[in-house]
């Protein structure tokens, strides 16, 4: 989570300039599994470090780290255990997807449903043309990012927790989904 806060955050003023007005924003956690990176980004949005307040839910199909989240989140909104695809349109002003769309059998139908459900915009970080992908991945192309309707799209070579010597080329990529509506 950590690394995506300043391309989220130059996405929220470029997108919205009233980015430091007083209306309450709405933010998804897509796949944010433990919600400690979606605590982390709720923090920095409650009000505390941010002059915009931005509440945040998280979403997982897996629901081991609920009791955790409930626990220990001091500023999550809420845990969802469902999939996107039962999601509402229209229902959070931004998305935030991260190291999930590698996972998916379905990329295009998944970013799809993610501006669906956005009423802003996505913001989306995921491992970028892997060449010998990591066991359960799906290898993220150019191509693919560009056919998602991709913008500001942003490769990331300096990632520290993605790097390993033994594998120098692991790369990352942030881009941002335009709402549908």
């Amino acid at each position: 989570m950590v690394d995506i806060l300043p391309y989220l955050y130059k996405r929220l003023r470029d997108a919205d300039p009233s980015v430091r007005s007083e209306e309450q924003l709405t933010l998804l956690d897509v796949g944010g599994r433990t919600g400690v990176g979606s605590d982390l980004l709720a923090s920095i949005f409650y009000g505390i470090w941010s002059k915009r307040k931005i509440s945040v839910d998280v979403l997982d199909i897996d629901d081991t780290y609920e009791d955790y989240i409930y626990a220990s989140a001091r500023f999550v909104r809420q845990f969802i255990c469902a999939y996107i695809f039962n999601m509402e349109s229209d229902q959070y002003d931004y998305i935030v997807c991260s190291h999930v769309i590698e996972h998916i059998d379905e990329p295009f139908a998944f970013c799809e449903q993610l501006r669906r459900v956005s009423k802003r915009g996505v913001v989306m970080y995921c491992p970028y043309e892997e060449q010998d992908p990591i066991v359960g991945h799906n290898t993220i192309t150019h191509e693919m990012i560009e056919g998602f309707g991709a913008q500001d799209i942003t490769v990331l070579d300096n990632t520290w927790f993605w790097k390993q010597e033994s594998r120098p080329e692991l790369k990352t990529v942030l881009f941002w989904l335009p709402a549908l509506t």
